[in-house]
């Protein structure tokens, strides 16, 4: 095993909010005058590593996990449900699983977080190509779209 070695028993990391979490090293069982304690090594990486294993080996978030990405996005319910084009409410239906999380809501969710880990300066030319993209597609609907019949075959016809 690389790294640190393995602990004399597994960890079960509950504190992220999953129920399916074990930490094999990188933690240290103490007490504490409210108990026994835990000490976990470089929280962030950890999560940066569930979070990237949810993104790519689950079929269908589950409520936890998508509450656990929402949160390591730092957003709000109801700022997800604006990126995502639902209300508030429902991002808080899907976390409790009284709601099935829709498919589009799902692939978003993940979409958001890759675009997340994005160095800032590619964000910002992402977004703003994006927006470039929308609006010259707002300008082009304007426009019908023009078709001209060219020996038996039809064709978009451009007009520039």
């Amino acid at each position: 095993m690389d790294g640190k070695e393995k602990a004399e028993s597994p960890f079960v990391y509950r504190m992220s909010g999953l129920d399916d979490v074990v930490l094999l090293n990188g933690f240290v069982r103490h007490e504490t005058e409210y108990g026994d304690g835990v000490s976990i090594d470089h929280v962030d990486n950890l999560h940066l590593a569930i979070a990237l294993h949810i993104l790519t080996t689950k079929k269908a978030l589950s409520p936890k996990e998508f509450r656990f990405l929402r949160g390591e996005l730092e957003l709000t319910q109801d700022a997800l449900g604006d990126l995502i084009g639902v209300d508030g409410q429902t991002v808080a239906r899907y976390e409790k699983g009284s709601t099935p999380i829709s498919g589009p809501a799902d692939r978003l969710i993940r979409v958001f977080f890759v675009i997340n880990l994005m160095p800032e300066d590619q964000m910002k030319n992402l977004l703003s190509e994006m927006k470039d993209a929308i609006k010259q597609d707002e300008l082009d609907q304007k426009e019908p779209a023009r078709f001209r019949e060219n020996h038996g075959k039809w064709e978009e016809a451009y007009c520039g």
